[in-house]
């Protein structure tokens, strides 16, 4: 540690001479001196345009993990996701989430935002955002949550395959009377007097894959009026405009996205996602 210093104060150390010495630290049991070091070292890279390495992030996260400081193993995490996008990072980082009190409409979006970076895994996953996204007026994104989770062969217990192709039955027979009336029903809220029926619309179009509609009406909706959810309609458009290819207009929305820490939390998650998406 003390040789490693005085070559990174000289401006002359290797990055394999400034892993040894966040090696050393950690390996003399000295976790903060870890995480001071490294976040340090990294904060650097970070603003020098540089990406970090996935070693170095992980003896931060490894640190934070030894000293019990779920705070800092967010931010690593939140680093390491944003540099080395691997599942296994994003399962650890979205996990802590799901332990949350969350509201129907807040844990579809946990699962929107999984479902995007591969890890919704679990067969009883699937079938709750399915049943969320039927219950938010979204019959489109329930079927293919459900065909998605049929094509993975996720439900393996036949009591699972019978309960969710009940389920994928009656979203199919929900898409199959919806879908035909959003045409109608875009030109009706756009004459309504509040933006609400237009963000609804929005909803319905992003279900069904057509993201460029969705981004239209919900955008329209918000700038109507202040619809009933905002920041759940603000975070919808950007994964709809991020859907579309627009990573700027997503970003900026994402970052719109005020007042609820739920949402908040994961539309910050999503600029994140947006980098390598």
């Amino acid at each position: 540690i003390e040789f490693g210093t005085r070559a990174i104060d000289g401006v002359y150390a290797t990055p394999s001479i400034q892993t040894i010495v966040a090696q050393a630290y950690y390996l003399k049991n000295d976790y903060k001196g870890t995480d001071k070091f490294v976040r340090g070292l990294v904060d650097d890279q970070i603003k020098a345009g540089q990406a970090p390495s996935e070693e170095m992030i992980g003896l931060g996260l490894s640190s934070a993990v030894k000293l019990n400081d779920d705070a800092a193993m967010t931010r690593w995490l939140e680093v390491m996701v944003a540099y080395h996008p691997k599942e296994n990072y994003w399962q650890s980082l979205l996990d802590s989430m799901y332990r949350g009190k969350l509201t129907d409409k807040q844990l579809l979006q946990v699962y929107r935002l999984s479902a995007d970076v591969g890890v919704l895994k679990r067969a009883s996953d699937y079938a709750e955002m399915a049943q969320l996204a039927l219950d938010a007026g979204s019959p489109g994104e329930a079927v293919a949550v459900l065909n998605k989770g049929f094509a993975a062969n996720v439900f393996t217990a036949q009591a699972d395959k019978n309960r969710n192709e009940h389920l994928l039955t009656a979203a199919k027979k929900q898409a199959a009377t919806d879908q035909p009336t959003l045409a109608k029903s875009e030109a009706d809220a756009a004459n309504a007097p509040t933006g609400d029926c237009l963000v609804c619309v929005g909803i319905g179009y992003f279900g069904y894959g057509d993201y460029d509609r969705a981004a239209k009406d919900i955008s329209a909706g918000l700038a109507k009026s202040i619809p009933k959810d905002p920041q759940d309609a603000r975070l919808l458009l950007g994964i709809a405009q991020l859907k579309t290819g627009d990573k700027d207009a997503a970003v900026k929305t994402f970052k719109s996205v005020k007042g609820d820490p739920v949402l908040e939390r994961l539309a910050a998650l999503w600029v994140i996602h947006s980098k390598s998406a």
